[in-house]
């Protein structure tokens, strides 16, 4: 399943079946949104507000917010690798 950011959560997320079935599941409303003053991910929200099913649908991507909601505990090296990932996956998704 690809969320909206374009992660993998069988394959990238390591919350997914550790308490978490998914961010399509739950709607966004993961456990880390409230550090950003919400109960929903911001990246989530975006999308939704834009009607658009992933991130991978905007011209914009990637954008400010996907920066703004970098894990902090992760390099610039390893958030970079996650970034083009993630863009890769966008790219090459399957209408789902």
């Amino acid at each position: 399943m690809l969320t909206t950011c374009g992660v993998y959560c069988e394959k990238e997320c390591g919350y997914f079946n550790n308490g978490c079935p998914g961010c399509r599941e739950i709607e966004g409303k993961v456990f880390w949104a409230k550090n950003y003053g919400t109960e929903t991910c911001p990246i989530y929200n975006c999308a939704r507000e834009k009607e658009i099913k992933d991130c991978g649908l905007c011209s914009r991507v990637p954008c400010r917010l996907w920066f703004s909601t970098r894990d902090p505990s992760i390099s610039e090296d390893e958030f970079n690798q996650q970034i083009a990932l993630r863009l890769k996956n966008l790219e090459n998704r399957n209408e789902d």
